[in-house]
C-alpha cells in the first residue's frame, strides 16, 4: 500500500468522524440552550443525525483501493459462533474490570459500589437507547466502518485509532478514559472474532449491566456485587476455555 492510499484511507475515516463529532456536540449545545440537555431524547436527537451523516459520508470513497493481491493486511477471518461468544464474555468481564480501575483512578476507590447511584425512572426510550440503538450504531461505525478501513493499514494502529475516536465522542473525563480502554477491548474483540456481532453483544451487555446497577439495584450493593461477580466469573471461565481450546487445537488464531 503506497502512502497516497494510506492518506486517502485516513481521510476516508477521519472526515466522517470529525463531522459526526462536531455535529453531535453542536446539536447538544443547541438543545442545552433550549433546556433539553441531559435527556434520552436529546441524546438521540444529537446522536442519530450525526451518525447518519457520518455513515453517508463514509460510503463516498475518494480513492481507488488496490486489488486484493496487493493488500498488505489480510481480511478479517470470521470465527465460529462458539469462539465468538467466549471472546464476547471475556471482553465484557474485561470492561467491568476497566470500570473498577477508572473508579479507583478518579475517585480513589477500588470499586464503584460506594459511589452515589443515580436511581431514576427507566423509560422504554432509555432501554432502547442504551441497550440497542447506541450499541448497534456505534459498533457499526467504530468497530465496523472506521476500524475496518484503518485496519487495512495496520490492525494495531486501527485498534488504537478507533479507540481514541470513540473516547472523543464522550463528554466526561471518566467517560473518556473508560471509553478509550473499552474501545481497545472492543477493537481487539472485533479482530479476534472477525465478526461485528460480538462487539455489539458485549456493548449491549455492559450497557445493560450499568443500567440495571444504577436503577433496579441502585440501593442493593450486595446484589450489584453478585451481578458483577457472575459476569466476571463467566468472563474468566470463557477466557480460560479459549486458552484450553487453543492449546488442544494448536491454533493461535482462536
Amino acid at each position: 500500500m503506497d502512502s497516497k492510499t494510506g492518506l486517502s484511507r485516513l481521510l476516508h475515516t477521519m472526515v466522517p468522524f470529525m463531522v459526526m463529532a462536531a455535529m453531535q456536540k453542536g446539536i447538544l449545545l443547541l438543545l442545552s440552550s433550549r433546556g433539553y440537555a441531559g435527556s434520552d431524547l436529546a441524546s438521540l436527537l444529537a446522536f442519530l443525525p450525526s451518525a447518519g451523516v457520518a455513515a453517508a459520508l463514509f460510503r463516498v470513497r475518494t480513492y481507488d483501493p488496490p486489488p486484493p493481491e496487493e493488500e498488505s493486511v489480510g481480511p478479517l477471518v470470521p470465527r465460529s459462533n462458539r469462539i465468538c461468544l467466549l471472546h464476547t464474555l471475556a471482553a465484557t468481564a474485561a470492561m467491568i474490570g476497566v470500570m473498577f480501575a477508572v473508579s479507583a483512578l478518579m475517585h480513589g476507590q477500588a470499586t464503584p459500589y460506594e459511589l452515589p447511584a443515580s436511581a431514576g425512572t427507566v423509560t422504554v426510550l432509555t432501554v432502547l437507547s442504551l441497550c440497542l440503538i447506541h450499541p448497534v450504531i456505534e459498533e457499526a461505525l467504530f468497530r465496523g466502518a472506521f476500524y475496518g478501513e484503518l485496519r487495512r493499514m495496520s490492525p494495531l494502529f486501527a485498534i488504537l485509532a478507533q479507540a481514541v475516536m470513540f473516547a472523543i465522542v464522550h463528554d466526561t473525563v471518566d467517560g473518556m478514559i473508560y471509553a478509550l480502554t473499552a474501545g481497545v477491548i472492543l477493537g481487539i474483540l472485533a479482530e479476534r472474532s472477525g465478526r461485528l456481532w460480538p462487539p455489539i453483544l458485549a456493548h449491549i451487555l455492559i450497557n445493560a449491566r450499568s443500567l440495571v446497577c444504577v436503577t433496579l439495584l441502585a440501593d442493593h450493593g450486595t446484589a450489584r456485587r453478585v451481578l458483577d461477580g457472575v459476569l466476571l466469573f463467566l468472563g474468566i471461565a470463557a477466557f480460560a476455555a479459549v486458552m484450553v481450546w487453543r492449546e488442544r487445537e494448536g491454533n493461535d488464531e482462536l
